[in-house]
């Protein structure tokens, strides 16, 4: 209930957008054109790739010896794994022409408060942009099902019963739900490595929230 209802009241908020002028800060933004949120995705993934990931994984190694260090460089692992496909797939979305329109920019479980199984507010539009719908979407449904397909079905009929999804739409919510793990993962090594860090993660959010991602890169 809480996934369906979280959903519905993102693409009530999108459908809302839609009649909303579309200049930003940058000047007036086409309503169909390619995302750049895809294409800012598609050239990390494509940057990693031609990197070989050989950063992060100098990055990872630099860690303390133990907990933050072995999940560091498994993760690492995890990302050149499947980063090939990733990134082919991200490739073949990148000039997809999408609609456009206002959006959140980071919309997740914890920015969605309930009362019971009641949407009463979406918070935290400090990421909030013109780009693809879609990836309000993809990331609201990772953070609240990970990669479970079934769910993810359910969360995708529940949001098209408020505001229906065209099929290039439809086509590019797979790749980006694969990258979403995967690029957030690589982006919480860079940050992580800034600091100094304890070398037993159980208790530092940061590491909490890199153990999530490496979980979801094991799924197939």
């Amino acid at each position: 209930e809480k996934l369906a209802a979280a959903v519905q009241a993102v693409a009530q908020i999108h459908l809302v957008a839609q009649s909303c002028d579309t200049a930003d800060g940058d000047g007036a933004v086409p309503r169909r054109a390619p995302s750049p949120a895809v294409a800012r995705r598609a050239g990390l993934a494509e940057e990693l790739l031609r990197n070989g990931c050989r950063d992060l994984a100098t990055k990872a190694s630099r860690f303390p010896a133990g907990a933050c260090r072995d999940l560091a460089v498994a993760t690492v692992r995890a990302i050149e794994t499947k980063l090939p496909h990733v990134a082919r797939r991200m490739a073949g979305c990148r000039e997809a022409v999408l609609p456009l329109g206002w959006r959140l920019g980071d919309a997740r479980r914890e920015h969605v408060l309930f009362t019971g199984d009641a949407v009463t507010g979406v918070v935290d539009f400090g990421a909030a942009g013109v780009d693809t719908p879609v990836g309000d979407l993809v990331r609201l449904l990772g953070s609240f099902v990970a990669d479970d397909s079934d769910r993810w079905r359910r969360g995708i009929e529940a949001y098209q019963s408020v505001r229906p999804l065209s099929d290039v739409e439809l086509r590019v919510i797979e790749p980006l739900r694969h990258s979403e793990p995967l690029l957030a993962a690589a982006n919480w090594i860079g940050w992580l490595s800034a600091g100094a860090q304890p070398a037993d993660h159980r208790d530092h959010p940061g590491w909490l929230r890199l153990a999530e991602l490496y979980q979801r890169l094991q799924s197939p």
